[in-house]
């Protein structure tokens, strides 16, 4: 065999093994893993959630848990980034800038934050309460609540300029109150712990904030 036909097969005999039936089975236990993970994690909390218990609840050995994901902050790491994907934001930006009505407006923006909080409300208050136990981790639930008061801001003053604010209203108050009554805390309040319907909900927050802010 020429020199160069050895190197060629010796590279082919170095190349990764790639079994797709592997890399799909793999994937199937990482999304039990995950799944258990959130599960437990809003049943118990972040803090008294061990990597035992979701192993056990995935039924998956303990090892197979590290070698998937090797720590508790990335299972919680993974599971918001995927609230993050699936949220898709571009799709209320499109709606927002394709009905420049306010009231239209208001009303892609209080169905989004509904359809958000359906989905994926235990995921926002576990990262909430899991500053508890890593304070590090604080800054991923602050860091959000900037980002959706930031991606406000902008519509509020476009209200403001087209004239449609309560007259009195300065814009920096309106956007305190759209922060505040949009916010997962009423959302948990109404539709956790009142037991309200989501549609309720939605139809409440959005003749609410229509009162409170425009004219």
């Amino acid at each position: 065999m020429a020199q160069s036909d050895r190197r060629s097969a010796a590279e082919t005999n170095r190349r990764p093994y790639h079994s797709p039936k592997r890399a799909q089975q793999a994937e199937h236990t990482r999304q039990r893993l995950a799944a258990s993970a959130r599960r437990l994690f809003a049943r118990d909390g972040y803090g008294p959630t061990t990597i035992e218990s979701i192993a056990a609840d995935a039924g998956v050995s303990v090892q197979t848990f590290y070698a998937t994901f090797g720590s508790k902050r990335a299972v919680l790491l993974s599971l918001l980034d995927r609230f993050e994907a699936e949220a898709d934001v571009g799709t209320l930006l499109r709606a927002v800038r394709d009905s420049p009505e306010p009231r239209a407006q208001l009303h892609a923006m209080v169905a989004f934050g509904a359809r958000l909080f359906e989905q994926a409300a235990d995921i926002i208050a576990i990262a909430r309460t899991a500053g508890r136990e890593e304070p590090d981790l604080v800054e991923l639930f602050q860091s959000g609540e900037r980002r959706r008061r930031d991606g406000q801001a902008p519509i509020v003053r476009a209200w403001h300029r087209a004239g449609a604010l309560r007259p009195g209203l300065a814009t920096r108050h309106a956007a305190d109150i759209l922060w505040t009554m949009a916010s997962e805390d009423v959302y948990g309040l109404l539709v956790g712990q009142c037991g309200w319907p989501v549609s309720r909900y939605q139809q409440w927050l959005e003749g609410a904030l229509g009162d409170l802010l425009f004219a």
